[in-house]
C-alpha cells in the first residue's frame, strides 16, 4: 500500500493495509504514518521527496522476500491498535488517575 499524503492525522486505511499484511510505503509526516510504519513492517521516505518514494515501491515490487517480510510484520504489529490494547491504555493512563 502507498499513501501519497503530504500530511495526514491518523490514516485508518495504513491500519487496514497492515491488517491485511500488505507493507505500506508513505511520507514521513508530521503525525499519523511514523507512528503506525516501522522499518519492520514498512517503508517512510522523507516527506515530499517523490523521488525516495518512487525508490521505495521499486524496492518493494522487486524484492519478493522483503516485500513478504514487511508484511508479515505489519499483520503481527497491527495487534498494538486492537481494541484490548487501546483500552488498556485507557485503564492505565485515564482511568487509573
Amino acid at each position: 500500500y502507498v499513501m501519497t499524503s503530504a500530511n495526514e492525522c491518523f490514516p485508518m486505511t495504513l491500519l487496514e493495509a497492515q491488517s491485511a499484511g500488505l507493507p505500506c510505503i508513505a511520507f514521513d509526516c508530521e503525525s499519523g504514518p511514523r507512528h503506525i510504519i516501522t522499518p519492520e513492517n514498512g517503508i517512510l521516505v522523507e516527506k515530499e521527496n517523490v523521488t525516495k518514494l518512487a525508490e521505495a515501491i521499486n524496492t518493494l515490487i522487486t524484492d519478493q522476500t522483503k516485500r513478504l517480510q514487511l508484511g508479515a510484520k505489519a499483520r503481527e504489529e497491527i495487534s498494538r491498535f486492537s481494541t484490548e490494547a487501546i483500552y488498556r491504555q485507557w485503564q492505565e493512563k485515564v482511568f487509573s488517575l
